[in-house]
């Protein structure tokens, strides 16, 4: 069942750059991973502070294998995380794939490489 990753990221003031960067880093072996079927980094014309991924994966285990690849760990956890001010995730299924026609809302902390709390995950399952 295809599973979507919307993110949507506020770097600290005076971190936009690194934060850019870093997330710009991420997109070719994202790409390139088994399972990804698509990754795109957007930015907030009016706010560039503001970053928002969209990431399309085969299944969850595929997101699991991203979020154990090197690159996330160099990227996102060690250049992009702990220069957030705000962070929230949102890991979606298809509505007609969730098994599920009253799918719920579950929240759940999200956090940063240095144990901070960033916002809120919203997961529909």
């Amino acid at each position: 069942m295809e599973f979507v990753v919307i993110a949507r990221y506020r770097a600290r003031a005076g971190e936009e750059g690194r934060v850019e960067e870093a997330l710009r880093k991420m997109v070719a072996p994202t790409r390139a991973e088994q399972g990804n079927l698509g990754y795109q980094v957007f930015r907030d014309p009016a706010d560039p502070g503001v970053f928002v991924l969209f990431e399309r994966y085969a299944g969850e285990g595929a997101f699991e294998a991203h979020l154990a690849s090197p690159h996330f760990t160099t990227w996102l956890r060690g250049q992009v995380l702990p220069f957030l001010d705000e962070r929230t995730r949102f890991e979606l299924v298809p509505l007609a794939d969730s098994g599920d026609p009253g799918a719920r809302l579950r929240a759940v902390r999200g956090e940063v490489a240095d144990g901070e709390a960033l916002g809120f995950v919203t997961r529909l399952v």
